[in-house]
């Protein structure tokens, strides 16, 4: 045999062991080297697929099922990089503009509280199973520490390579769980920081700040609702009008009103949505008060709409404090 047909056959064989995997984007291609997917190798490949028979029959690609295995498992490192940018629920522009897109700001700090706590819980349960399966591998090392300075047999090699496979499953089971964890800690960090650029806007609000941001919350929506459905339909739903009659509005002055502006907007020739904010904002400064004859119509006192001795206090006096701590010359 030659020199070159050695080196031919050589560079065959590496290749069949661990496959280069080329990633193209719109940036560069990149491809993974032979010594970087070592570094990986395993990940869904094993001595069992290594070595069992079965896996040594023809597959597609005209090559074994092990060798697909293994090409597999090198794509995977390729795509793990990625994935490691979209590895959380939300994209930071989605928690701002969708996620976070209530009209009125303690909506929107509601809202963050909402997500922070379903993080927070998620977390909470992690941290737990985490140190509860870190306890069932120290037992389980234990064990095999314990199985090593016994004669190996066919039970005590049995034992072995069952408590080696639970231990591989625990720890790779919580370091693939650590991506997850990752994004949910980065999520918390963005609601955060919208958290502050509201507080920052409106200042912190309180329980009675919800109580009253919530009267122009349902109107506002209300009128972005029936917006929509002149748009569609030419007309309001019926369900729509008894919402807007709930609140103390006319359903027909509302149609006369948003039919005005469905048509000023279909004129327009600005792409953008400042017309739509501009006239459900002015609308809603219009209706603010008209629930007030609605609560009188249902035998409420509309100067007691809220019982302040009912509300949590611990708002008002951090605000109390964030401002002393902003002014030590007091």
């Amino acid at each position: 045999m030659t020199d070159t047909d050695q080196n031919l056959k050589s560079k065959k064989k590496k290749s069949i062991e661990i496959d280069s995997f080329e990633v193209t984007d719109k940036v560069a291609t990149q491809i993974i080297k032979s010594d970087e997917a070592k570094k990986y190798y395993g990940m869904i490949t094993s001595d069992v697929i290594e070595n069992h028979p079965i896996y040594l029959k023809k597959s597609f690609g005209n090559v074994t099922i092990r060798e697909n295995f293994r090409r597999a498992n090198t794509a995977i490192v390729a795509i793990q990089r990625e994935h490691k940018k979209y590895g959380r629920r939300n994209s930071q522009w989605t928690l701002k503009n969708l996620t976070l897109s209530w009209d009125t700001p303690s909506r929107n700090l509601r809202q963050i509280s909402a997500e922070v706590k379903k993080k927070e819980e998620a977390l909470f349960e992690h941290k737990y199973k985490h140190k509860t399966n870190m306890i069932k591998v120290l037992t389980w090392e234990k064990k095999l520490k314990d199985l090593k300075k016994k004669p190996m047999n066919h039970d005590n090699n049995l034992a072995r390579l069952k408590l080696e496979l639970k231990v591989e499953k625990e720890k790779v089971g919580f370091q693939r769980g650590l991506e997850y964890i990752e994004g949910a800690l980065k999520d918390i960090l963005i609601l955060k920081k919208c958290f502050d650029d509201i507080v920052k806007k409106h200042g912190l609000q309180s329980e009675k700040d919800f109580e009253v941001w919530e009267q122009k919350h349902h109107i506002m929506r209300s009128i972005r609702q029936c917006i929509r459905d002149v748009r569609q339909t030419g007309k309001i739903t019926k369900g729509e009008q008894e919402f807007i009659e709930q609140w103390g509005g006319n359903p027909s002055y509302m149609y006369k009103k948003i039919t005005e502006y469905v048509n000023k907007e279909f004129n327009s020739n600005d792409p953008s949505g400042t017309m739509l904010n501009e006239f459900v904002n002015e609308m809603a400064e219009e209706h603010k008060d008209l629930n007030r004859k609605q609560l009188e119509y249902h035998g409420f006192n509309p100067d007691e709409q809220i019982d302040e001795s009912l509300l949590r206090k611990e708002a008002e006096k951090q605000e109390e404090k964030t401002k002393e701590s902003s002014n030590p010359s007091k």
